[in-house]
């Protein structure tokens, strides 16, 4: 019966790199270890887009964490928005609207998850945990985002949704709900990456009178 432990087709990775499509774009992206509860930031130093990635954080949240700040460069209206958005816990509903981080959050969910494919893997499954983690494994993003994605369009539940915001089962056995096991992407995990074409710039982010404190962080030895 199909849903039930076959393996659904187009079940291997259909990710879109958002570190690659912001090196494409010119922005200089730095992933890097900072404080637990900083996941991101973007940041156009003398007009220069930079962006930063918590490089401590798993690697499924490093992405969207990306994608996010990829979303900042692409909706950034210059003399509109502030020069520095800094973004803490990206899975959590904010407690106040904002506007530029929910069109992030917006634009990184669509990049990460397209809607034709996240219907070609789901389309397998008949209940609504396989279809979560097969979005989860498809695309490698957090139970959270795939559930909320699920449910956007109406194929899972807000019950099932609410359940996997709070959810702490292991990955692998979530997982196996699909008969898959979690990529090892731990060598991808905690490297710093820097771009050399801004360094000094980004050197210069902590003498600067607009850069808030989790930027100062940035600054290089």
């Amino acid at each position: 019966m199909a849903g039930q432990g076959a393996r659904p087709a187009g079940s291997a990775s259909l990710w879109a790199d958002p570190f690659e499509a912001l090196d494409r774009l010119g922005v200089a992206v730095f992933r890097v270890p900072l404080k637990k509860a900083f996941e991101g930031a973007y940041t156009r130093p003398e007009g220069h887009p930079l962006a930063v990635v918590n490089s401590l954080t798993d690697f499924v949240r490093q992405r969207f964490t990306a994608a996010h700040e990829l979303g900042h460069h692409v909706m950034y209206r210059e003399g509109e928005s502030p020069e520095t958005f800094t973004d803490v816990d990206l899975d959590a509903d904010p407690v106040a609207p904002n506007p530029d981080e929910d069109a992030a959050d917006g634009f990184a969910v669509a990049f990460l998850m397209p809607r034709d494919l996240v219907a070609r893997v789901t389309e397998p499954w008949q209940d609504d945990d396989r279809r979560v983690v097969s979005v989860m494994h498809a695309f490698e993003v957090s139970r959270v985002a795939a559930a909320r994605r699920c449910a956007t369009f109406g194929l899972i539940t807000e019950a099932t949704k609410a359940k996997y915001e709070k959810d702490h089962t292991t990955v692998p056995t979530l997982y196996a709900l699909i008969n898959e096991v979690p990529r090892n992407r731990r060598s991808e995990m905690g490297v710093t990456r820097r771009d050399h074409r801004l360094e000094e710039k980004v050197r210069l982010l902590a003498d600067s009178p607009f850069i808030d404190e989790p930027a100062r962080l940035l600054r290089l030895a």
